[in-house]
């Protein structure tokens, strides 16, 4: 029953989350897989200030639980109420754009899948779990959270040691803790097992939005492009740090999320801005989950989408003219400022 809840709330949770930052007609004709996208990356942002909050004020992981469990569940029914109100069917959407699709969209999603399968019965140990896998142990066994360091096992004392700060100011492992102990896997297993499947169909899912957005007016290019984004992955394997080696081996690590789901969904919205010559509050809010969810995920991560960010909507207020592209998307770096504070000043 717990795998099935799990699963719920990766898929279904996501979609209706989605509703809040992607509109039927921005989606189309993936809405559904656009909302998905979207719906995860809320879910990273709306962490952040809980997590960093629980941390500071010395709270237990269940209150976190608690805090998360009541965000979540509200994030889901705007997206419900937004929905019923417009009378979107998702389920409806969904089956039409796979009866409309094409062979390239077919193995746009295959190959991502047969990996995700790869994912699933095999594991790849990574030295950095020492402290990322074993801060979330750490904090589902104590349930606590960043009070011991998951490295040496003692009350922290200097968050710099065994870099316990970068761990504090993304918090990406109280998500995890979250998601362990609320559906009981245990957190090497959610990490090794249970959510890279998950992450890879995210990943190429979000080079299927680039597609979508390259090649509006054909879905064939839309999935082609999908498939030489995963070709080059999995042809990158002549080194450990590049990116197909890290969304493909390495997905449970916030790196990797910032690499295949962060910075292609910041150009997904900056392309989608350009086409339509505006730029709206939904617009605004998707920045800010999209740089919330990278500070959750990595600091110089967000760093990089921060600056990703920046460029392209001076570029697109270059295109359309207005200036006002650019200042309405300043609200997006309230968190990455947030996370900046927290790592150079408060730690």
């Amino acid at each position: 029953m717990n795998y099935i809840l799990y699963l719920l709330f990766v898929t279904v949770l996501p979609v209706l989350i989605g509703c809040l930052t992607v509109s039927d007609g921005d989606g189309k004709p993936y809405t559904v897989i656009s909302r998905w996208c979207a719906g995860f990356v809320s879910m990273l942002a709306l962490t952040y200030i809980p997590a960093a909050a629980c941390i500071f004020f010395h709270r237990s992981l269940t209150d976190l639980i608690v805090v998360l469990t009541l965000v979540y569940a509200a994030a889901g029914a705007a997206g419900a109420v937004k929905l019923v109100k417009n009378r979107e069917n998702p389920v409806k959407s969904f089956f039409t754009m796979i009866r409309t699709g094409n062979l390239f969209e077919l193995l746009a999603f295959v190959l991502p899948a047969i990996h995700a399968a790869v994912t699933f019965f095999m594991m790849h140990v990574d030295d950095d779990d020492v402290a990322y896998v074993g801060a979330v142990t750490t904090s589902v066994d104590t349930n606590t959270l960043m009070k011991y360091d998951a490295v040496n096992g003692r009350l922290i004392t200097d968050f710099a040691v065994n870099e316990m700060d970068r761990l504090t100011a993304s918090p990406q492992f109280a998500f995890y803790a979250y998601v362990s102990k609320v559906f009981s896997i245990r957190p090497a297993v959610l990490c090794h097992t249970f959510f890279p499947p998950v992450l890879t169909m995210l990943f190429f899912a979000a080079f299927l939005l680039v597609g979508r957005e390259l090649y509006p007016e054909d879905r064939k290019k839309s999935g082609l492009f999908s498939v030489f984004a995963f070709l080059i992955s999995i042809s990158s394997y002549f080194s450990v740090y590049t990116a197909g080696t890290f969304i493909l081996v390495r997905s449970w690590q916030g790196k990797a999320q910032i690499v295949g789901l962060i910075l292609p969904l910041i150009f997904v919205l900056a392309m989608r801005v350009i086409r339509r010559g505006a730029s709206l509050p939904v617009d605004t809010l998707y920045g800010f989950v999209l740089l919330g969810a990278a500070s959750l995920l990595t600091s110089m991560g967000a760093v990089l989408a921060c600056l990703e960010l920046g460029v392209l909507f001076v570029v697109a207020s270059f295109m359309r003219k207005d200036r006002m592209i650019l200042v309405r998307m300043l609200p997006a770096y309230i968190l990455p400022a947030v996370m900046l504070i927290i790592y150079f000043v408060v730690l």
